[in-house]
């Protein structure tokens, strides 16, 4: 029985006298004599990046041959909706009705949740200015609306949003409200040759 060398996907040019060597994997799905084997099943749990993070199993289970995953743990983390458990050498989903005959690592998958902003112009007519994002998820906290203003307004002064910045650990809709000042105008006046009345 030969071990190792590089598996053929293609079609092989011919060049020279080459040798191939079948690799096989004993199908203990077909094969009697088992009973009483175990198998172990790690689920693994992926970071928030979507790699994998800690690579202690989240949760272990012995599982006899030719028997189905007994229960199946259920992680949360806020900010990400679970998606299920997917088989590590085969990416696709891990059923209930699964029967076990090998070992095997599952690992959880998650989907991003996006939270609505609202952006409260608090009774001023106008729009504001800038990259104005409609959303967020927790990948993009802390988030502080800097870069996006208003212009100046006839009777306002914009000093800001209400509040200052979405911090980490948010969730959920959020809103911004705008912050006003009065705008602040002088009056002289000119008598034009004459004389203005004391006090004007």
């Amino acid at each position: 029985m030969k071990d190792g060398g590089s598996r053929l996907t293609d079609a092989f040019p011919a060049t020279r006298n080459n040798t191939f060597f079948a690799h096989w994997k004993i199908d203990v799905s077909t094969v009697t004599g088992y009973s009483g084997i175990t198998f172990t099943v790690k689920f693994f749990n992926r970071d928030i990046s979507g790699n994998s993070g800690d690579e202690a199993p989240y949760f272990t289970q012995e599982v006899p041959y030719g028997s189905t995953l007994s229960s199946f743990p259920t992680p949360s983390r806020a900010g990400y909706v679970f998606r299920g458990w997917y088989d590590r050498s085969t990416n696709s989903p891990v059923r209930y009705d699964k029967k076990i005959f090998e070992d095997m690592e599952v690992e959880a998958v998650w989907e991003l949740v996006k939270y609505p902003i609202e952006w409260d112009m608090n009774g001023v007519s106008a729009l504001p200015s800038g990259s104005i994002p409609s959303e967020y998820s927790v990948e993009m906290l802390p988030f502080s609306p800097t870069d996006i203003t208003v212009p100046p307004q006839l009777e306002y002064v914009f000093v800001g949003w209400q509040p200052s910045y979405i911090p980490l650990g948010a969730f959920g809709p959020w809103k911004f409200v705008a912050q006003w000042q009065t705008r602040q105008y002088t009056i002289r006046l000119e008598a034009d040759g004459g004389e203005l009345p004391e006090g004007a």
